[in-house]
């Protein structure tokens, strides 16, 4: 026996993760009837990244799908929400709701708009938020800003282990292969390579654009597209190129050696990332050492659809989007840095 009759739950089921999923299977548990709320695309535009949402078909694709591996019995409906109301205030047979310590308050909105139409409010069904390996809230915000997967893993957790990680010896041929797109071009034609980039990420939008390398990042700028993010080290190829490429800019400096990803540069990158979102300003992130190594946690630290550019010795520029799928790989990569 089902614990009610017709039992609401509403939210933006963005990323569809591990503590959504729970929340779906314990709607299904106690309702007889179930009505999911999925906001409509308008309504989530208040979220926080919400140009990174996932269209409204896929968010529904995915609850449903989900609700079909769970070979639920009962009846279920799948609604747009364009406001926290949905059908509580016009379906008499609903008779409870869930609800999360973060969605109470409109709960409460509800229940007082239902008693002044002489309706019985709704019982309250609260719902535990579901925490991650951190200890935070698992929230699709979270997931879309690249900090965390679906299963609540934060990627910034690769770096908490050791204070640096060296690059093994057998990992080297492996990450002198193009982990992206390699727009081909000699180091002679680097300019008319950085407009085939510039043309990619004119059609490609991404959220925001990291360039890891000294040339990669003026050459960008030289030609009217500066990223929004510079990792540099005033060198190329070792030989030293000078610093005043970059006047006039928001930046920061760490040290990170040859060879390796030490934490605070790890850290350093994941802190200028962070700070330019939203925000049009340029930032530089100038290294003592050496940069090429920081690809992977800029990979790691950057929100989802968006784009880190770093240079190939003599063959071109590569091009890396940045997906889920994309920052699994890099993590499974720091995983064998020792």
């Amino acid at each position: 026996m089902k614990k009610y009759r017709h039992v609401v739950v509403g939210g933006t089921f963005d990323h569809l993760h591990v503590g959504q999923k729970k929340l779906i299977a314990h709607v299904h548990e106690i309702g007889k009837t179930v009505t999911i709320g999925i906001t409509h695309s308008d309504l989530a535009k208040r979220k926080v990244l919400h140009p990174l949402i996932e269209p409204l078909a896929i968010r529904k694709k995915n609850v449903t799908d989900y609700l079909d591996s769970l070979d639920a019995d009962g009846v279920y409906h799948i609604v747009d929400l364009h406001d926290i109301y949905g059908r509580t205030l016009e379906d008499h047979t609903i008779d409870a709701i869930l609800a999360t310590e973060e969605t109470h308050e409109n709960v409460e909105k509800i229940n007082h708009i239902r008693q002044k139409k002489g309706w019985m409010p709704l019982a309250v069904e609260l719902f535990p938020l579901v925490r991650g390996a951190d200890g935070q809230v698992i929230h699709s915000s979270r997931i879309r800003a690249g900090e965390i997967d679906r299963e609540g893993f934060p990627f910034g957790a690769v770096f908490a282990q050791k204070a640096i990680l060296h690059l093994p010896i057998a990992m080297r041929r492996q990450l002198r292969r193009p982990i992206g797109l390699l727009i081909r071009g000699k180091d002679t034609e680097r300019e008319q390579t950085i407009h085939e980039v510039i043309a990619l990420i004119e059609e490609k939008k991404p959220f925001i654009t990291i360039a890891v390398g000294d040339i990669v990042s003026f050459t960008m700028k030289k030609a009217g597209k500066s990223p929004d993010v510079s990792i540099v080290d005033g060198k190329t190829r070792r030989t030293i190129i000078g610093s005043g490429l970059f006047v006039n800019t928001n930046s920061i400096r760490c040290v990170n050696e040859a060879g390796t990803v030490s934490r605070d540069a790890a850290h350093a990158v994941k802190n200028i990332i962070a700070s330019c979102m939203g925000k049009s300003a340029l930032r530089v992130l100038h290294v003592q050492g050496e940069e090429d190594l920081l690809v992977l946690p800029a990979i790691l630290s950057s929100p989802l659809s968006s784009m880190v550019l770093y240079g190939q010795h003599d063959e071109g520029v590569v091009v890396v989007e940045v997906t889920e799928e994309k920052k699994q790989e890099i993590k499974a990569i720091m995983s064998q840095f020792e």
